[in-house]
């Protein structure tokens, strides 16, 4: 298997509605070298995004109020207006909810289920750095 690789240098913004997961999600990207901005909402994540210009953006799909669909939306119109791309990677725990192609088609660059794998995790977050 292949080692977990290093996000050293990077800065990566989560967004989850879950204190607990946030926390997990801090912690395994920070041991993996990332400096990382959380947000507990769609829109913390997008004036989050907005402050620290991160590298590529974790976002959980189902959240009250604005979700990681809106918050999708929001970003790829701010980003194209600038011309830049910042990938996005969208995590559930909905299985059977949100198919792939969907989660595609709205403006993601990869999707995960959860519970999250660390290992996973951070080689998919690579894997859209190096794309």
């Amino acid at each position: 298997m292949n080692a977990t690789p290093s996000l050293d240098g990077r800065t990566l913004l989560v967004v989850d509605d879950s204190a607990d997961t946030l926390e997990l999600l801090d912690v395994i990207l920070t041991m993996s070298g990332a400096t990382v901005v959380t947000a507990s909402s769609a829109t913390a994540g997008l004036q989050e995004f907005e402050r620290h210009h991160p590298d590529a953006v974790v976002s959980d799909l189902a959240m009250p109020n604005e979700d990681g669909f809106w918050l999708v939306h929001r970003l790829r119109e701010a980003l194209r207006a600038a011309g830049r791309h910042v990938p996005v990677l969208a995590l559930t725990a909905h299985r059977s909810r949100y198919s792939a192609s969907e989660v595609l088609g709205a403006g993601f660059d990869a999707m995960l289920l959860k519970p999250i794998d660390p290992h996973d995790l951070c080689h998919a977050i690579a894997a859209l750095l190096q794309a």
